[in-house]
């Protein structure tokens, strides 16, 4: 598959058991989690690919429809019983592989003299201050001098969102949100965000698609 569509041949790592996934400290972007192996438990797996790397795509391979809503709780990306189907494992790597690179894109702050570069996943979101913009991570508030709308061009990620001229928000992070604001969850407190009235339908309706397209299904 990497081959043929010529993307950049990737390292594999078999894991036989739960123990060896805990002590080989390793991120992966992408695990595929066999349900039938000896001793396995999906949720203890999981949060442990999770600690190892937050933004790991994960694969249920299963006979065993029951541990469905299992996959689902893990946040797994996608569901496949055995024998494979190829074309859908395919057409789902595509998809994975797209998420991994949007997921780990990459841009640069410029700070007067200094110039920061973080992952667009890392932000929660951005904040119209004045001239400036303010560009908020779950550890960093950091300045930036270009303008909202050089910004709205940028983060061309479906899980971006203009709430109003003011505010680009992270749909990940939503906690809840109101015909009023929208709240974001970052580092264990919420934050505020005002969501323009006109835009609360728009908004709904995008957020609701962005759930059901980012669930795992069958």
């Amino acid at each position: 598959f990497f081959n043929k569509h010529d993307y950049p041949n990737p390292h594999i790592t078999a894991i036989d058991s739960p123990d060896e996934l805990c002590f080989c400290g390793s991120t992966a972007d992408i695990a595929f989690l066999y349900t039938e192996a000896s001793g396995i438990n999906l949720t203890t797996a999981a949060q442990q690919l999770y600690l190892n790397n937050p933004n790991t795509i994960i694969f249920i391979i299963s006979s065993d429809f029951e541990l469905l809503d299992d996959a689902m709780s893990i946040r797994a990306f996608r569901y496949f019983t055995t024998p494979f189907d190829t074309d859908r494992l395919c057409k789902s790597l595509r998809t994975a592989l797209s998420q991994y690179y949007s997921t780990n894109s990459k841009i640069i702050i410029n700070e007067g003299k200094n110039n920061y570069i973080i992952n667009a996943s890392d932000i929660v979101f951005l904040e119209k201050d004045e001239r400036k913009v303010l560009i908020h991570t779950m550890t960093d508030d950091l300045v930036s001098a270009r303008n909202m709308q050089f910004w709205s061009d940028t983060l061309k990620d479906k899980c971006f969102y203009r709430c109003n001229r003011a505010y680009i928000i992270n749909m990940n992070y939503v906690d809840s949100f109101t015909t009023d604001f929208v709240y974001l969850s970052r580092n264990k407190r919420k934050e505020k965000v005002y969501l323009t009235l006109k835009k609360f339908n728009n908004f709904k309706q995008t957020y609701h698609m962005f759930i059901q397209n980012s669930a795992p299904y069958a």
